[in-house]
């Protein structure tokens, strides 16, 4: 992996926490001003900015997740190589 694949990794890691965040907050405002909302915002998931209960979704989270992944083995196979 190099410096700008790291760079670009931990910006979309930053991304996730910040959507994350962003849905925390969202489920918050629902739940304070809009009670009647939170059982079908809830149940749709309409604040799951980036992932999905589903897991045969391809959402922001999976792909990042999907990153690190290859990255770790690319950085495990340059281990093995040396």
């Amino acid at each position: 992996m190099n410096k700008a694949q790291e760079t670009a990794l931990k910006e979309l890691q930053d991304i996730q926490l910040q959507l994350q965040e962003l849905s925390q907050r969202a489920d918050e405002i629902l739940e304070k001003h809009f009670p009647d909302e939170v059982v079908h915002a809830s149940a749709y998931q309409v604040t799951a900015f980036g992932w999905s209960s589903n897991p045969y979704d391809s959402t922001f989270a999976t792909t990042v997740k999907e990153i690190e992944e290859k990255m770790q083995q690319e950085d495990e196979e340059e281990m093995e190589d040396e």
